[in-house]
Parts: structure tokens; sequence; C-alpha cells
């Protein structure tokens, strides 16, 4: 088993964290969820998010996870809940793609 650059990071800098992936609407009409435990690159760091759609949202945190993370998901660490605001996925060539989420205000 051959250990890449990003499980160097993931050992150093990794926090398990619980991903609440966004799915189709069930039968009442409400979003589905599915709980995923993957581990990320957490850091804290508050900054506004440009969004022409709406007012510019407040990212209180960010991760890098090579999971699919997308807008509108969850991430729950130590019993709060982050919504996604925004994804950032850049090129890569070869090997594997490290995503960046931002999250917003946390939730209890």
């Amino acid at each position: 088993m051959s250990l890449s650059l990003l499980d160097a990071y993931f050992q150093s800098l990794g926090k398990t964290v619980t991903w609440r992936s966004k799915g189709p609407a069930g039968d009442d009409g409400e979003p589905t969820y599915t709980n995923t435990t993957i581990v990320v690159i957490w850091i804290d760091e508050s900054k506004k998010i440009w969004n022409s759609r709406e007012d510019d949202p407040q990212q209180q945190a960010y991760i890098q996870t090579s999971s699919a993370v997308e807008k509108d998901d969850i991430i729950i660490k130590d019993g709060f809940s982050y919504p996604v605001i925004s994804t950032h996925v850049p090129p890569c060539f070869d090997g594997e793609p490290l995503r960046t989420a931002s999250l917003g205000q946390k939730m209890i």
C-alpha cells in the first residue's frame, strides 16, 4: 500500500467530520440527506464570499477534501452543523483533486 502526498496531509492535519449530502426530495417534498464520515483538512477563516445572485455570504471556515462535497450540503464537526456555501475544484491533471468547500455560520 503506497501513501500519496494527500495522505500525509490528512494524517497530520485531518479532522474527522460528518458529511450530510443533500439528495432528491422525498415523498413529502423535503430533501433527503445521507450521512458519511470523511476526513478533511479544516481551516478556520472568516471572510466574505462573493456571489452574484445573493447577498455575499460570510464564510466561517473552509475544508479541503477529495470527497464530492457540494453547495447546500452540511458538514458536522463537534456537534455543530456548517452549511456548505460554495465549492471550488481546481484543475487536476494527475492524481486526486482536492476540493475546497467554504462553510457558513454554524448551526446547533
